[in-house]
């Protein structure tokens, strides 16, 4: 319901002028000043004043014609950053970038960029070493010859130290149960574990749905055939990721530790 409507129901006397005042969300002594002016000078005097005042610094529309003609015909391969650049520069166009680039995009001269992604923030380190390890692996050519390996890598999630590396034919529960073996013997015990969704630390029954596999004492995972000391160790310890900023971690591990190891060669 327009201005207008809710005015002329309040003369006609459908609604008062309290009720008008509140559904046009304006004070009472608007509303009577609105009535004034439609006494006076009918629905003329509801239209707002500021329409009919001139824009001194709106661009006139021969600009926009001339700005879209430049494009379709003599620029039409040009980015609109580009294009930009000679229309002001050798045409004497005094336009903005972003009023080029809106013009472009409604006549359909420019390609309107995709939207950018799911913002995610930067989780924060943990401030300690051993209060949050990661484990991973990744699939890679990474001996010159060698046909594909993962790299299975635990790293700590403090400063990013690697505690145990190691490249297997396949990553599952036996190079899991190596890799946490290793870091227990050698580093000692830690506070929690963050993995991937893979097989053999929980089940996906569907695509995107997570089900942790839970024994019946509480365990939040579940290797397959391990002992049950592990299970009880990693008790509550574990987490799962649902994006890949883990793996691009370890990817990055796995190429430091793959140029260090061709710089030692050539060394």
């Amino acid at each position: 319901m327009t201005r207008q409507d809710v005015i002329k129901k309040a003369v006609e006397g459908s609604i008062n002028w309290i009720q008008a005042a509140d559904i046009l969300s304006v004070s009472p002594r608007h509303v009577r000043r609105l009535r004034e002016r439609y006494e006076q000078r009918g629905i003329a005097g509801l239209r707002d004043g500021r329409a009919d005042w001139a824009r001194p610094r709106r661009i006139p529309a021969a600009v926009a014609e001339e700005i879209c003609r430049l494009k379709r015909e003599v620029y039409p391969d040009f980015s609109t950053r580009h294009f930009h650049e000679f229309a002001t520069e050798r045409h004497g166009l005094k336009v903005s970038y972003s009023w080029t680039k809106e013009i472009l995009q409604m006549q359909g001269l420019a390609v309107k960029s995709a939207g950018r992604g799911k913002h995610r923030r930067k989780r924060e380190r943990r401030p300690m070493v051993g209060m949050l390890l990661h484990l991973d692996a990744s699939t890679h050519p990474w001996i010159e010859g060698v046909k594909e390996q993962d790299l299975v890598v635990m790293m700590d999630d403090a400063d990013g130290r690697i505690l145990f590396a190691r490249f297997v034919e396949q990553e599952g529960s036996l190079s899991t149960l190596v890799a946490l073996k290793h870091v227990l013997v050698r580093w000692g015990r830690f506070s929690e574990l963050y993995t991937d969704r893979g097989s053999h630390f929980c089940r996906t029954g569907k695509a995107g749905n997570l089900e942790l596999q839970l024994p019946a004492s509480k365990v939040r995972i579940s290797f397959a055939k391990c002992p049950v000391l592990v299970h009880e160790f990693l008790d509550g310890a574990l987490g799962v990721s649902f994006h890949g900023q883990v793996l691009a971690r370890f990817d990055r591990s796995g190429l430091v530790l793959t140029k260090e190891r061709r710089a030692g060669k050539a060394a």
